[in-house]
């Protein structure tokens, strides 16, 4: 978002961005790529927005919406064009291991990502405002709670 990187990156005119996280992007580095900004999300989207979203799906006993979501970033949060779902079929028994399995798998998701956009082989699924919760950073003790339910998943 610094002046300076937008400055180089729109002189670059890429296609595409990856984003990789860092917080939100402003509008006129979403303006840039041709295609976009690529973004892999800890949550199953449109269901679980913002900061560590899996944590609040352990908390809602909600199994099956525990995983990673690849798609195009908007001026919202987590609001853009859904590309593709990927859904934990074993899960982890620690917070923290669902955590680095999530970080582990997400360049291969960004990767096949950009092979199938790349071949214009890719459709999207807009997201609607209201389809999902805007979830915050989790305070330590609702951590807690969501590292002792994970045990019993």
């Amino acid at each position: 978002n610094e002046p300076s990187s937008v400055e180089i990156i729109s002189g670059l005119k890429p296609d595409l961005i990856v984003f990789t996280g860092g917080g939100i992007v402003r509008q006129e580095l979403l303006e840039i790529p041709r295609l976009g900004i690529l973004n892999c999300h800890m949550g199953i989207l449109p269901k679980y927005r913002g900061s560590f979203p899996f944590v609040w799906a352990i908390l809602q006993n909600d199994k099956k919406n525990i995983g990673c979501t690849v798609h195009f970033m908007d001026a919202g949060i987590d609001t853009g064009p859904i590309y593709k779902k990927y859904f934990l079929k074993n899960i982890p028994r620690s917070i923290f291991e669902i955590q680095s399995l999530f970080e582990q798998n997400m360049s291969s998701y960004l990767l096949d990502s950009i092979s199938q956009i790349s071949k214009g082989e890719v459709s999207f699924t807009d997201q609607e405002t209201l389809d999902g919760i805007q979830y915050y950073i989790p305070h330590k003790l609702i951590t807690s709670l969501a590292e002792n339910k994970v045990k019993r998943l």
